[in-house]
C-alpha cells in the first residue's frame, strides 16, 4: 500500500473537510496500513453520498485497485455505483482483516479472513 502524505497528517474534523477526505476512505487506508494489506479494503461504504466521495478519493490518489469486503444488504447498490463510474470486479479473494478470532477448539487466536471483491477501473 502506497503512503498518502495528506492522510498521514489529518488531525481534526476540519482537516478532513478542508482536504475533502471521506471518512470511510481514510479508515480503509488506516486499516490497510495496520493489517499490511496491499490494497485499500472497504468493509463499510456508508450511503450513496459516501460512494461518490470514496470514488473521488480513489481517483484523486490514483488508487489502481481496491477491495470491498462489505457484506451489507446494500452491497448491490454499492457495486452499481462503482460500475457506473467505470469500475469492474476483477477477482474474488480471501484476505486477512487485521483482526483475530478465538478458536475454542484449538484454544488459540486465528487471523480473521473474509472474502473480498477486487475492483479496478476498466479503460474502454
Amino acid at each position: 500500500m502506497k503512503k498518502i502524505e495528506i492522510l498521514e497528517n489529518l488531525e481534526t474534523n476540519e482537516d478532513f473537510q478542508e482536504n475533502k477526505i471521506n471518512y470511510s476512505f481514510y479508515w480503509a487506508y488506516e486499516k490497510a496500513k495496520r493489517a499490511g494489506l496491499e490494497r485499500l479494503d472497504f468493509e463499510e461504504l456508508g450511503f450513496e453520498k459516501d460512494y461518490l466521495e470514496i470514488i473521488e478519493n480513489i481517483e484523486r490518489f490514483e488508487i489502481k485497485e481496491f477491495t470491498i469486503s462489505d457484506q451489507s444488504t446494500a452491497l448491490m447498490n454499492e457495486l452499481q455505483a462503482f460500475k457506473n463510474k467505470g469500475y469492474s470486479i476483477v477477482d474474488l479473494i480471501e484476505q486477512e482483516t487485521g483482526r483475530t478470532n478465538w478458536n475454542f477448539e484449538a484454544k488459540e487466536d486465528e487471523k480473521e479472513i473474509k472474502p473480498a471483491l477486487v475492483l479496478r477501473k476498466i479503460q474502454k
